[in-house]
């Protein structure tokens, strides 16, 4: 699910139903934080408004959100420590992640948005236990970026074979 803040109370999410593959500007449509439609025809995807129209009111700095379930991340997090160990560069300096260790289901209340809105804090990524991933940016730009890093990094960790050397 991806998501972009459109004006002062409103955020475009896709039309629910629509592959990513197929997914163009067209396909978005413009949703107040109460779920209502403004503009764009199509069905609200309940846990995408739930998730992320919390995320834009509360988050200053989310201006995009995007929420997945890469495999390499979605592994780490069903992981017992799902922690990203600071190993390198990118692991220690480039990201600034956080940990939701609490998966109760899919968050179909905008109340679980506002606890994850609370449990991201001021990362730009958060890994949700037993779930995926969010990436947050300022722009769409900083949020790709964060997205493609974070495609690659827990390869990266799930490869060490121990500490990393000094």
């Amino acid at each position: 699910e991806m998501s972009m803040v459109t004006g002062v109370q409103t955020c475009a999410l896709p039309i629910f139903g629509t592959h990513w593959s197929e997914v163009t500007a067209s396909c978005f449509m413009e949703v107040d934080y109460e779920g209502e439609i403004q503009r764009g025809e199509g069905i609200v995807e309940r846990s995408a408004y739930c998730i992320h129209a919390p995320m834009h009111r509360l988050k200053p700095g989310a201006a995009a959100v995007f929420h997945t379930h890469m495999p390499f991340a979605s592994a780490l997090t069903r992981l017992e420590d799902q922690h990203i160990k600071p190993i390198g560069q990118t692991e220690g300096t480039m990201m600034k992640t956080g940990y939701d260790e609490d998966y109760d289901g899919p968050g179909l209340d905008p109340a679980e948005g506002v606890r994850l809105a609370e449990a991201c804090g001021d990362n730009t990524v958060m890994l949700m236990a037993n779930h995926g991933a969010i990436t947050i940016g300022e722009t769409s730009l900083k949020l790709m970026i964060g997205c493609i890093t974070w495609s690659e990094l827990p390869k990266c960790s799930s490869m060490r074979c121990g500490p990393a050397s000094h």
